[in-house]
């Protein structure tokens, strides 16, 4: 960067102090402060171990249930294509749809299940009559949870599969490799995918709080909530998630290696997915997407009862719904500038920099790592103060800081991404002719600035719009019918209204499929200019 280049990186120094540096300072003082209430908090031991024993096993039922759907889609990616075509035919199609889960509300996904034996039927009558109400929560919850979270496992594995030349599946015939060959080989090559989705999966269950609240289940997250609820003070949720602080940095660190590097370059030739695996992995997103879904749609009714439905959504949260896709979408603006000011310092050729924009990188993940209400009560530190209260709450600007330190991780890790995918040719070019200035880094880096940034835009908007634990934290009072969506939504499944959430649903998942096709689409457009190395 040079001259105007530093105008890139504006935005994202000031979001950095103000959603990470300044919380985190805020809150740690706290530590210093003498008084603490008397909310009883259950044991580390018992949390770490619930939290941790259902983070493991979703964790590895994503592993098992995303693996094939990520070498499908992994071969796509790579130019495999479908019938004998080369090129990127059908990768739009499944990017979508591989991507929409993880765009939509984990606990919509667990309410729709849960809703697929609502009170009055005769499955609900039996689990009763057994008292088996506990056991069918908590696997229902078990059901929600994965099947929210096997895409993010798919993608990781997919990243590795892209990279893999047809030469390679050819040599295996031609060595005559049996069914146990060629599945330890796959597991070989694919071994560094699946840590990273195991690893991604694991953090965020660890860190859900919504679903686990829902199925009454305390866990680390959940309890966090539970103790802010009954007035304890910023010290004694800082000390009682110490624990989570710890696993935070330990799994930021993990994540932050395991994505280091520059991304292997695609072969030239990419094997063809066989026919079985598309047809398994798509009876595994029907299974896991579509079906519940349907079943949640088909307990509420059709007809008449959903058109009220639909009615009685739009009389209830038209305004909810209109402002709470306003402030997202002034997050997902302001993570888009983050992104492409996280590029522009990664492609700077001085080190200092560079380790600048890593600590800034590593912090904001290991910031969306922590429980969400420890973010919300560190916001609240920091800024439910004479002086700044005024400003920052009086025009909900706090939900928006809400959402860039719940999401922002998103804008750095694409940025990351993105500046270690670009050739060293480009970046050797753009400093021989001075291109380093905001006029000359814009001209030589604009389509995948646009599409990283169109990308990182679609999304975080699509996840502020359901983000829940912090926004209730941090959501100042508004006129009746202007609150946040969610919050709405998280009563209405309290209180079993499940009309309106199912009418939210829809659209949510209707908004999960556009931002999701948004990203595929970017992603193509962006191969077209080759300036992305896949």
């Amino acid at each position: 960067m040079r001259g105007s280049g530093w105008a890139l990186v504006i935005v994202p120094a000031v979001a950095w102090l103000a959603c990470v540096c300044f919380p985190a300072l805020a809150l740690g003082a706290h530590l210093f402060q003498t008084s603490h209430s008397e909310v009883q908090v259950r044991t580390a031991w018992e949390l770490l171990l619930t939290s941790a024993g259902w983070a493991t096993a979703v964790a590895l039922g994503s592993c098992l249930v995303g693996w094939l759907p990520g070498r499908l889609l992994g071969r796509v990616l790579g130019g495999g294509g479908f019938g004998g075509g080369a090129g990127f035919r059908g990768f739009v199609a499944l990017g979508t749809l591989f991507l929409a889960p993880m765009c939509l509300p984990s606990y919509i996904v667990f309410f729709a299940w849960w809703q697929s034996w609502p009170a009055d039927t005769a499955l609900h009558r039996w689990i009763v009559a057994n008292e088996f109400m506990p056991l069918a929560r908590q696997l229902t919850l078990y059901v929600g949870l994965l099947c929210w979270s096997w895409p993010l496992v798919s993608w990781c594995v997919a990243r590795a599969v892209a990279a893999i030349p047809a030469e390679h599946d050819e040599l295996l015939q031609l060595d005559g490799a049996g069914p146990a060959t060629r599945l330890a080989d796959a597991f070989r090559s694919d071994f560094k995918g699946l840590l990273l989705g195991a690893l991604l999966v694991f953090l965020a269950t660890l860190n859900n709080t919504t679903c686990f609240d829902l199925a009454q289940v305390f866990t680390f997250a959940n309890e966090l909530r539970a103790i802010e609820v009954l007035n304890a003070g910023p010290r004694d949720v800082l000390i009682a998630g110490a624990p989570m602080i710890v696993i935070a940095f330990a799994g930021g660190l993990l994540v932050w290696t395991l994505t280091a590097g520059r991304p292997r370059e695609m072969p030239h030739r990419s094997a063809r997915p066989h026919a079985a695996l598309f047809v398994v992995s798509l009876m595994i997103w029907l299974a896991s997407v579509a079906l519940p879904l349907v079943l949640f749609a088909a307990n509420i009714g059709t007809g008449r009862r959903a058109w009220d439905a639909m009615v009685e959504f739009f009389q209830l949260y038209r305004f909810s719904a209109m402002n709470t896709v306003a402030l997202a979408a002034v997050s997902g603006a302001l993570g888009s500038t983050i992104a492409i000011g996280f590029v522009a310092a990664w492609q700077d050729h001085r080190r200092w920099i560079n380790r600048l924009a890593n600590v800034a990188g590593l912090s904001w993940l290991i910031m969306a790592l922590l429980p969400a209400t420890m973010i919300g009560v560190a916001l609240e530190a920091a800024y439910n103060r004479e002086g700044l209260a005024g400003a920052i709450y009086a025009n909900q600007l706090i939900v928006v800081l809400g959402h860039l330190a719940s999401f922002g991780f998103v804008a750095v890790l694409l940025g990351r991404w993105i500046a270690a995918s670009e050739p060293h040719q480009l970046l050797d070019l753009r400093q021989l002719d001075g291109a380093q200035t905001l006029t000359g880094t814009l001209n030589s880096t604009w389509p995948r600035l646009l599409g990283g940034g169109g990308a990182v835009l679609v999304i975080m908007l699509v996840l502020s719009v359901g983000e829940i634990p912090v926004t209730a934290k941090v959501n100042p009072p508004v006129r009746v019918g202007y609150g946040p969506l969610a919050l709405a939504l998280l009563n209405d499944m309290h209180y079993q209204r499940p009309q309106t959430v199912m009418v939210a649903a829809i659209g949510m998942m209707v908004a999960a499929l556009g931002a999701a096709a948004a990203v595929a689409v970017a992603w193509t457009a962006l191969e077209r200019y080759r300036l992305i190395r896949r």
